[in-house]
């Protein structure tokens, strides 16, 4: 049995269309395609349709793991990938984590979604600054 799921950025087949997945917050799927206008759909409508498919999508690029980072302690590590993990859900918005409207991308601002992510994060005991959010450079010097 495979797992049906969906992403923010998901090119997916619904109701003989192909659609672009808007957001994904709570039990709704956010839905655009040429021609129509936009759609909001429950996820399990969407998932439990005969004909859906994801077809593809723009996947986040995936940490990079190279021999320096696996050779890091393993707790620091593990705390890359945790905050990758919270800034990608800042950047793609809330994805299949149930967060509500706070991190829909199609209602939201990045910075609405940065404000949203430091209280989620403070609610959970996580001392975060909106400035630790903010994004870096990618590469160091030149």
């Amino acid at each position: 049995m495979s797992v049906k799921a969906v992403r923010v950025r998901d090119t997916v087949r619904f109701e003989d269309r192909d659609w672009r997945v808007l957001g994904v917050c709570d039990d709704h799927v956010d839905l655009s395609s040429t021609g129509v206008s936009d759609r909001v759909v429950s996820r399990p409508t969407l998932l439990g349709a005969p004909d859906f498919a994801v077809l593809g999508g723009q996947q986040r690029r995936p940490l990079v793991r190279t021999p320096e980072f696996d050779a890091l302690p393993q707790a620091v590590q593990d705390a890359a990938v945790w905050w990758a993990e919270q800034l990608a859900e800042v950047v793609d918005g809330c994805l299949s984590t149930g967060e509500g409207p706070n991190f829909d991308v199609s209602v939201t601002t990045l910075r609405q979604r940065e404000v949203a992510k430091v209280a989620q994060l403070a609610s959970r005991g996580r001392d975060v600054s909106l400035r630790m959010l903010r994004p870096r450079p990618t590469c160091f010097g030149s």
